[in-house]
C-alpha cells in the first residue's frame, strides 16, 4: 500500500476508472490520460486499486459514487492505492498492454529491497490456474507434492513438496480458495456482460486410450508393475446458458466465447461413475459426458455421440460439475418449453414431441396444417426405453399399449432429450 498526493489542473486529474462495490471489485484505475497530473507523477498505475480518497475509505462505495466522490474532493486529492493483482483480466487489451508495460519497466529503489522481505522466485497467476497433486497425464497422486500451473500452461510452479499430509492440505486449501474467489469474481463479470447465466467453468482432466506399449510402469518403491490404461489431459468444462463448451484453455486465453464450440445441453448426458468396478483406472472423481452431434471426428462416428471420460480434482469439484449441468438442463428445459424431432411410425413421417408444460410425449403426423396428436402420453407413464443405438427406440408406457416403436434420424439427441425432459420435471 502506498499514498500519493496530486494536484488537479484545470479541474483534472487525468484518471479513469473501473469497478466498484456493486460489482464485489475496488475501484481500479484503467486508464491515464496523457500530459495529466495523474500520468506526469509517474507514482500511478494501471491496475491499481483505490483504496480511499483524502483519507476517506472507499472501497464499499459502488462505481458512481466513488467517482463523485474523485471528482469533488478539492484541488489536492490524497489517493490510498494498492496493486491489484488481478486487473490485468477485468482491463481490454490496451490496457493490459499499458499494465504489462509499466511492470516490465519498473525499477527497484533502495526502498523496494530488503533483506527481510521474500524473494520471488517464480510468479504464477493464480485466476483459472490448475492446481493439482498427479504426476503429469497419469493416475498417480503425488506424495505430499503439488503444482500449480496457469491458465495457459506455459508457467508453473514446479513441485512443490511439503513435509507432511497436513501442510499439503493447508496449502492446497489456501491457494485452491483464491482460485475460487477469483474465478468467481471473472464468471461474476462474463455473467453481467452477456446478460446470461454462467453455471460452471473449471478444469476437468480427459482420460483417453494409451498405446500399448506405454501402458507400463514399474512402481520404484515395491518394484511391481503397474498397468496405466489411460493417458490424461487438463480440459476446461464451461457451462453458459443453454451452452455446453469444452476448451483447451479457459476463455480469454486463446479465444473467447464466441471462438469456441458451444453443444446444446439439452442433448448432453451427464453420469458420475460411482461404483469402484467402473473406473478405467486408479483416478477417482470421474464422470462420463455424451455429446449428441451429427459429425462425424476422430472421437465419435457418424450417427454416434462424442463420449467422453473425465475427472475432477477432489469429490467437491465432482459435485459442482454435476450440480451445475443439472440446473443448466433443467432452466435450458423451461425455457424451451417443447422439443420436436423427425421420426417414422408406422412406415409414415412424424413428428415426436416432448412437451415439458403438459408432461407428455405427443407423437404427430408430419404434415405443414395443424393436427391432433396421433397418440399422447404422460412423462409418468413411461415405463422403460430401449434402441438399437442406431435408429430404432421403442418406449414402454404402462397401460394397454405395451410399447411404441418408431424410426430416428437423430436417435441419440432424441435420447438425451427426453432424459433432460424428465430430469428437468423431477428437479422441479
Amino acid at each position: 500500500k502506498r499514498e500519493v498526493t496530486l494536484l488537479r489542473e484545470d479541474g483534472v486529474l487525468g484518471i479513469s476508472v473501473r469497478g466498484g462495490a456493486e460489482h464485489n471489485l475496488p475501484l481500479i484505475i484503467s486508464r491515464l490520460a496523457p500530459a495529466s497530473p495523474a500520468s506526469l507523477c509517474k507514482q500511478l498505475y494501471i491496475g491499481d486499486a483505490i483504496l480511499a480518497i483524502n483519507g476517506v475509505k472507499i472501497t464499499k462505495l459502488g462505481h458512481e459514487e466513488a467517482v463523485h466522490c474523485l471528482n469533488t474532493c478539492g484541488p489536492a486529492v490524497t489517493l490510498k492505492l494498492k496493486y491489484f493483482s488481478t486487473a490485468k483480466s477485468f482491463l481490454s487489451s490496451t490496457q493490459q498492454y499499458l499494465l504489462e508495460n509499466h511492470l516490465n519497466h519498473w525499477v527497484a529503489t533502495d526502498n523496494d529491497i530488503s533483506s527481510d522481505h521474500w524473494e520471488t522466485e517464480k510468479s504464477v497467476p493464480l485466476l483459472f490456474a490448475l492446481l493439482t497433486r498427479y504426476l503429469g497425464g497419469t493416475d498417480r497422486l503425488r506424495c505430499n507434492a503439488f503444482e500449480v500451473k496457469d491458465s495457459t500452461g506455459n508457467t508453473t510452479t514446479g513441485i512443490i513438496h511439503c513435509g507432511d499430509s497436513y501442510t499439503l492440505t493447508s496449502w492446497i486449501k489456501m491457494i485452491s480458495d483464491i482460485i475460487l474467489g477469483l474465478n468467481n469474481v471473472q464468471i461474476k463479470l462474463w455473467s453481467q456482460e452477456a446478460q446470461m447465466e454462467i453455471y460452471y467453468v473449471g478444469w476437468v482432466w480427459e482420460g483417453s486410450k494409451m498405446d500399448e506399449k506405454s501402458v507400463s510402469t514399474i512402481d520404484v518403491d515395491s518394484g511391481k508393475m503397474n498397468q496405466s490404461w489411460l493417458s490424461w489431459k487438463p480440459k476446461v468444462l464451461a457451462i453458459r446458458g443453454n451452452g455446453l463448451h469444452y476448451m483447451d484453455f479457459p476463455p480469454g486465453v486463446a479465444s473467447y466465447w464466441d471462438g469456441s464450440e458451444a453443444y446444446d445441453v439439452v442433448t448432453t448426458l451427464l453420469r458420475v461413475v460411482s461404483s469402484a468396478g467402473e473406473h478405467l483406472d486408479e483416478r477417482q472423481n470421474c464422470f462420463t459426458l455424451q455429446i449428441a452431434r451429427d459429425d462425424a471426428t476422430n472421437n465419435c462416428t457418424r450417427g454416434q455421440p462424442l463420449t467422453l471420460y473425465l475427472s475432477t480434482e477432489t469429490r467437491q469439484e465432482l459435485i459442482k460439475v454435476e450440480t451445475a449441468w443439472t440446473k443448466a438442463v433443467t432452466d435450458a428445459v423451461k425455457t424451451v418449453k417443447k422439443s420436436r424431432y423427425p421420426v417414422w411410425w408406422g412406415g409414415k413421417p412424424s413428428q415426436l414431441e416432448l412437451d415439458f408444460v403438459a408432461a407428455a410425449f405427443n407423437l404427430y403426423r408430419a404434415s405443414s396444417k395443424p393436427s391432433p396428436p396421433l397418440w399422447t402420453y404422460n412423462f409418468s407413464s413411461l415405463k422403460s426405453s430401449s434402441d438399437d443405438s442406431r435408429t430404432r427406440l421403442t418406449l414402454k408406457f404402462h397401460g394397454k399399449t405395451p410399447s411404441e416403436t418408431m424410426e430416428c434420424q437423430d436417435l441419440h439427441k432424441i435420447l438425451f432429450t427426453i432424459h433432460s425432459f424428465l430430469l428437468a420435471k423431477v428437479v422441479h
